[in-house]
C-alpha cells in the first residue's frame, strides 16, 4: 500500500468536481504530481529548501457535517441532505503516504521530517445526524445553519444500482460444504464479477496506482 486513508462508518470522501468511479485515485494521483512539480519550480534554485518539508505526506480532506433527522431511504448518504454551510471546523481527515508517517492521528498525522501536509477540493462529508438536537426533530437553528446539498446523488444512484448485484456476489453465503480454499476462489470470482458490471475493473499489472 502506498497512500491510505483511515475514515469512520460514517464517513464518505467527496470531490464535488469528480464523481465518477474512481475519483479518489485520480485525485491523490493527480494532487500529489502537481505539488511535486510546484515545489521543484519554486525551489529548483536553493538546495536548502528542496530538502525542507519538501514531499507530500498527507492530503487533508476537510470537515463537512451533515445535520438533521434522517429520512427513511436505505443508504446513510441519502437519508441526510443538508449540510453545513461552510466548513463545519477545523478537523481533516489525512489521506497519508504510509512512509512518510512518523506517528498516526485521528485528525491529523505526525509526518517524517521532509514531509508535510496539504489540502485541495477533498471533502470528508461526515453524515452526523440528529444528534446535535438530540435525535429530535429539526429545530430552527438546525435549519438556519445547514443548507440542502444533492451532489452526493449520482453516486447515491450508483449505488442503488449495483445493490442487487451485491447482494448476490458479496452477501449471498458460501456453500457450507466447500473447501476454505475453493470458498475463497468463489468470492474472489463472485468480485470479479461484481467489479466488471460496475465497470471498475482493477488496476493491470502495469498500472502505477497501488494500494
Amino acid at each position: 500500500t502506498e497512500w491510505q486513508v483511515d475514515i469512520d462508518i460514517d464517513e464518505y470522501p467527496f470531490n464535488p468536481h469528480d464523481t465518477e468511479p474512481g475519483f479518489l485515485t485520480r485525485f491523490v494521483y493527480e494532487f500529489a504530481a502537481n505539488r511535486s512539480k510546484e515545489w521543484e519550480k519554486l525551489h529548483s534554485k536553493d538546495d536548502k529548501l528542496k530538502t525542507t518539508n519538501g514531499k507530500l505526506g498527507a492530503i487533508a480532506m476537510q470537515n463537512w457535517l451533515f445535520l438533521g433527522k434522517q429520512t427513511n431511504h436505505e443508504l446513510l448518504p441519502h437519508r441526510l441532505l443538508r449540510r453545513d454551510k461552510a466548513q463545519s471546523n477545523s478537523l481533516v481527515k489525512e489521506i497519508f503516504l504510509v512512509d512518510a508517517v512518523n506517528r498516526p492521528g485521528v485528525h491529523y498525522n505526525s509526518l517524517k521530517p521532509g514531509s508535510h501536509s496539504r489540502s485541495g477540493d477533498l471533502r470528508n462529508n461526515h453524515y452526523w445526524g440528529a444528534r446535535l438536537q438530540d435525535w429530535g426533530e429539526d429545530t430552527p437553528a438546525i435549519l438556519d445553519k445547514t443548507m440542502v446539498d444533492e451532489s452526493m446523488m449520482p453516486i447515491i444512484e450508483r449505488f442503488q444500482q449495483c445493490e442487487p448485484f451485491v447482494r448476490k456476489y458479496l452477501l449471498e453465503p458460501h456453500p457450507a460444504t466447500l473447501h476454505p480454499k475453493k470458498q475463497a476462489n468463489l468470492k474472489k470470482l463472485r468480485s470479479k464479477h461484481l467489479l466488471k458490471h460496475l465497470r471498475l475493473d482493477p488496476p493491470s499489472n502495469g498500472s502505477q496506482h497501488k494500494g
